[in-house]
């Protein structure tokens, strides 16, 4: 093509609302209509995850597993077995910091939606951990493409990894239709950047660490004032520690930078709740936290 004809580069923004946030993608190159049709077909797959994964959603995978009995074995779509079996592999590489199952102690702490902050008892909290653990409760059979819960009351939350999974499906989409450049966020709180760089602001972070490049990789922060209450003047956030079934208070926040968005979503929740955790992850790039405790 003669340099005159060239086609000058372009912004395409889309934007739709899913699992519960506001989800946006720039995409940048020479043809609009192309990149308008490419942006579209990946927000037409995070709907699809979400209906797949949505607890909520009585045809979705995740709300019949979550409905089935101890011991009822649950067929499911090979994308699920796929998001699941990544669930556990990231419950075992953070020794069960990562943990999707603790619904239960959410609930208990008042900390789940609208619902008012409570403060329960010792007694009442070592009930709920029986039902919490994914590596103690659920068995995944990948090749029969089936799941089956071995213990009563457990329960799976994808809220933690989900929009990193549809985001991590929607860059391979993007790059399928040949899409050199975007940029795609989840509730700001998971980002992914193809080509790049894309500088990106992480909020609550101090000064000197609050800035960061995306190249071809994804950044996930987590922080634990997303749903919080105050009582006797101790701030408890919505991320909960699965070993002691308390919300966690040993930092401010994390950020994880990785070639996945799933892992990063994952591990930024692990260090969040421990930073010091050794977790053995060739993918992460850069890891952050503030507002670290002593005791942390």
């Amino acid at each position: 093509m003669p340099p005159g004809d060239a086609l000058e580069a372009t912004t395409v923004l889309l934007a739709s609302d899913a699992m519960r946030v506001r989800f946006e993608i720039a995409i940048i190159g020479e043809d609009a209509h192309r990149l308008r049709g490419a942006g579209e077909e990946a927000l037409e797959e995070l709907h699809r995850v979400e209906q797949d994964l949505s607890p909520w959603n009585p045809g979705g995978d995740i709300h019949r597993l979550n409905s089935a009995r101890p011991g009822e074995e649950v067929t499911l779509r090979p994308t699920t077995v796929a998001f699941l079996a990544e669930a556990l592999r990231l419950h075992r590489l953070t020794q069960g910091l990562f943990d999707p199952t603790v619904g239960p102690l959410l609930r208990l702490w008042g900390l789940e939606n609208d619902a008012p902050g409570n403060s329960p008892d010792l007694e009442a909290i070592t009930r709920c951990l029986e039902a919490t653990g994914l590596g103690n409760h659920l068995h995944l059979d990948q090749e029969r493409g089936c799941a089956v819960w071995t213990g009563a009351g457990a329960r799976f939350d994808p809220g933690a990894i989900g929009k990193g999974w549809a985001i991590d499906r929607m860059a391979t989409l993007l790059r399928d239709a040949g899409i050199e450049n975007a940029l795609i966020h989840g509730g700001t709180s998971s980002a992914y950047g193809i080509g790049g760089p894309f500088r990106i602001r992480i909020a609550g972070a101090p000064h000197e660490t609050g800035t960061i490049e995306l190249k071809d990789s994804a950044l996930a922060v987590s922080a634990p004032h997303g749903k919080s209450f105050r009582k006797d003047g101790r701030q408890f956030g919505h991320v909960i520690d699965p070993r002691t079934g308390h919300p966690a208070q040993s930092a401010d926040g994390c950020a994880v930078l990785h070639s996945s968005a799933t892992d990063a979503d994952a591990l930024s929740t692990a260090w969040l709740i421990d930073p010091t955790a050794k977790i053995d992850d060739p993918g992460v790039r850069f890891q952050t936290c503030w507002g670290v405790s002593k005791d942390g």
